[in-house]
């Protein structure tokens, strides 16, 4: 009988580390499908900064090919002067 009750703890034992590592590996995954997810959207963020940023050099492009042609435009109302 002695025996039994011994294998019915070990039996107990090995299912309570069981149920322990089972909700550690579930807390795990858990944590890793957040991290995945804040991932997920610093990337979406980093993508609209490099649109922001891309329109932003158009824009700054189109500004500096103004004020050439408009400084041209001064030159040569100065010259008709």
């Amino acid at each position: 009988m002695e025996n039994v009750q011994e294998i019915n703890e070990s039996i107990n034992e090995i299912t309570i580390s069981f149920d322990q590592q089972t909700k550690i590996t579930n807390e795990i995954a858990q944590a890793m499908d957040k991290a995945s997810t804040s991932v997920s959207n610093i990337s979406e963020r980093i993508n609209k900064i490099a649109k922001d940023i891309e329109e932003q050099d158009k824009q700054t492009t189109e500004i500096s090919k103004s004020i050439q042609e408009l400084t041209e435009l001064a030159a040569e109302l100065k010259k008709s002067i």
